[in-house]
């Protein structure tokens, strides 16, 4: 990948990683995949899932707790500042604070997170904001929307809240909002 960068001042570029070179260069594209998410609340936990097509490029956001993770479906380069690595799909393992990853999708790939979520939140964006930290990509404008975190309405999502007793699925599409009630057995 390409990148001009010689319209950057040299000393932010001096304090660029290599993710935020990649990062900038992802958002000056105006390609968007979709990754449709499933938002899952129970009682004390946030469970989110996310499928991602081969071929895909990614950007995490940037994490402030640790938590585990699993990759139930499919193959993924991951790149980060400590290194890269692949991981094929059974995989699970552990994401530690400050953790942000580009992904290189090889095959379609199924990748679940667990969080704490002791408030018992059920909305993914406020959620958003207790354990994703502001990205703080020097090369990229604040007002970008890469400089947001995560928001529901970015991609085909479902949210299912099963903290109470009774279970609601609400389906998130870019043209449409449905919400259906089911009763816990």
């Amino acid at each position: 990948m390409n990148i001009d960068l010689s319209h950057i001042d040299p000393d932010v570029l001096a304090t660029c990683s290599e993710v935020d070179k990649i990062e900038y260069a992802m958002s000056q594209s105006e390609e968007r995949v979709e990754c449709p998410l499933t938002h899952l609340f129970t009682p004390g936990l946030y469970t989110r899932t996310i499928f991602m097509p081969a071929g895909s490029l990614i950007m995490s956001m940037t994490h402030s707790t640790r938590h585990p993770f699993i990759i139930s479906v499919g193959e993924v380069d991951v790149i980060s500042p400590e290194g890269s690595v692949t991981y094929v799909a059974p995989y699970m393992g552990i994401t530690q604070p400050g953790t942000k990853r580009f992904l290189h999708v090889k095959k379609d790939t199924t990748w679940t997170t667990f969080h704490a979520n002791p408030k018992d939140l059920i909305d993914p964006d406020q959620v958003g904001e207790d354990i994703l930290e502001k990205c703080s990509n020097p090369l990229i404008d604040e007002n970008h929307p890469m400089q947001k975190p995560w928001s529901k309405n970015e991609s085909n999502s479902t949210i299912i809240n099963a903290i109470g007793d009774v279970m609601t699925i609400e389906e998130l599409n870019t043209n449409n909002k449905e919400e259906d009630q089911l009763c816990l057995g």
